[in-house]
């Protein structure tokens, strides 16, 4: 059973309470909006990954946001850029894109990513990044 969206914790806001959770970020790092996304678009973005996983595109170790025109979609959809337009007053980039993939029973070991720390990899002086995720599996 999937859980709806309670706003159980502190961290979590209703898009219409943007300047809360701009606030809370500002002071905390970190925020969520459970119901940006509603239930088709997730739902499209599982039937993105499985058309993809289908054509290889882990095999191929692919940046997904171009293996499949719905991720693309998705990392340009108004609704969540609107909101790191807020975070970021000089605008923002994307830096990369990545799946990371839970071993289903069966499956080769694709997409699994070890534990790592991903700070000593970015040779950069602009330290205003952005981690955003999309979980899609209920």
């Amino acid at each position: 059973m999937r859980r709806k969206n309670t706003y159980d914790f502190e961290w979590q806001f209703s898009t219409e309470e943007k300047a809360k959770a701009i606030q809370y970020f500002d002071e905390n790092g970190f925020v969520a909006f459970p119901d940006l996304m509603k239930e088709n678009d997730v739902n499209r973005l599982r039937e993105a990954y499985d058309e993809s996983v289908a054509l290889g595109a882990l095999e191929a170790n692919r940046d997904f946001i171009f293996f499949h025109k719905t991720f693309e979609e998705y990392v340009t959809d108004e609704r969540i850029c609107s909101v790191l337009e807020l975070l970021f007053d000089d605008g923002f980039d994307l830096q990369h894109t990545k799946l990371n993939a839970k071993n289903v029973a069966g499956a080769l070991n694709l997409g699994h990513v070890d534990w790592h720390q991903d700070y000593p990899f970015f040779p950069l002086t602009n330290f205003d990044l952005v981690h955003r995720q999309f979980c899609i599996d209920g």
